[in-house]
């Protein structure tokens, strides 16, 4: 049923049948704030999870009002406004103790993300480094690769791990690592837009170990893929990539200009 639909039938639904009701029309405001997410369209995106504030006074459900939490602070986070996310991110663990396990494990490894975008200590980054090993601690426990069905659904394996462990460790300045960590998985073990993220994040690993050319060669390897996705979240990752090799000594280089050309000409 549509979201439309949904609204319109709430006020004739039996009262004992209403808690299913709004529980749906915040599961498919998830589903769609999703999607605009990663297509690029953060402001629409927003409006469908702060759609969902009046319907978990309904709720009183905290595995919803975390999930809410979690979407937004990774909507944040994709925007760069690190600081909102966070905020999201850590209302969302104070709710850790009543949610489900693969739940527990995003909202821990985003938030690791975040906090690694802004650290600049050494005690800030073990405490990031710490996150992430709770997190993979409750995905290999929890066996959290079965995902969550009940609600919105939510899948988080140690594909993701490796992945987001990834993204944390380049954002920690520690490529080298990252690269280690990638190696763990194979581009056949990947689809759909994860294998697209793979590239970008040994693109971004590449970059940091100042190996520009074959940067350059993975970002325009993911570019078609990400552009039969329609993933602007993607697309947008990418001509960070491009921005940042057009700051550095490789500037010139045949492999900056093809890629370019590929963004901006075709």
């Amino acid at each position: 049923m549509t979201l439309k639909r949904l609204y319109e039938c709430y006020p004739t639904t039996a009262s004992s049948e209403r808690l299913e009701v709004v529980t749906a029309l915040c599961e498919l405001h998830i589903h769609a704030a999703n999607l605009l997410r990663d297509r690029g369209k953060f402001s629409k995106s927003l409006e469908h999870l702060n759609k969902t504030k009046d319907l978990h006074v309904l709720l009183n459900d905290d595995e919803l009002k975390a999930d809410v939490l979690y979407r937004r602070g990774g909507l944040y986070l994709e925007k760069g406004e690190i600081s909102l996310a966070l905020d999201d991110y850590h209302t969302a663990e104070q709710k850790l103790d009543n949610v489900s396990a693969p739940l527990q494990a995003a909202v821990l490894l985003e938030t690791a993300l975040s906090e690694a975008r802004i650290a600049d200590s050494k005690q800030q980054c073990t405490a990031v480094l710490k996150k992430l090993d709770q997190a993979g601690r409750i995905i290999r426990v929890e066996r959290t690769e079965v995902g969550r069905e009940k609600k919105p659904y939510l899948k988080v394996d140690l594909a993701r791990y490796h992945l987001d462990r990834a993204a944390t460790l380049i954002a920690l300045g520690n490529p080298d690592e990252a690269q280690q960590e990638l190696t763990l998985l194979s581009f056949s073990q990947l689809n759909g837009r994860r294998s697209v993220y793979h590239l970008i994040l040994q693109a971004q690993a590449c970059f940091g170990l100042k190996e520009y050319s074959q940067a350059a060669m993975l970002v325009e390897e993911a570019l078609p893929l990400a552009r039969t996705m329609r993933s602007r979240v993607n697309l947008e990752r990418i001509k960070t990539l491009y921005k940042q090799l057009q700051d550095t000594p490789f500037r010139n280089n045949p492999e900056v200009g093809r890629l370019g050309y590929l963004l901006f000409h075709t």
